[in-house]
């Protein structure tokens, strides 16, 4: 009487043994979508991008110094302010 197989490690195996799917090797052309087929404009617009948010971050903290620095309004009126803008943008 001989013993049954152990079960596979990682659950049964969709394809034949020996027969699996061919992989992409280092040689093969990206897919479009690829890191790599992207280019240096890619890489220019995100520079563009994290240039932007830094200036928008940064002229934001003038702004509310500026903002609360006015006497007429009060923090709380100018934080609702604030919200109230970034909900309609």
């Amino acid at each position: 009487m001989s013993a049954a197989p152990p079960p596979p490690a990682h659950g049964p195996r969709s394809d034949p043994p020996g027969q699996r799917p061919p992989t992409s090797s280092p040689t093969s052309r990206p897919s479009p979508g690829s890191a790599h087929s992207r280019g240096p404009t890619s890489h220019r617009r995100a520079v563009l991008a994290a240039i932007l948010v830094t200036v928008l971050w940064s002229s934001s903290w003038v702004l509310i110094r500026i903002g609360l620095d006015d006497e007429s309004l009060p923090p709380l009126t100018f934080a609702g302010l604030r919200y109230g803008l970034a909900a309609l943008v």
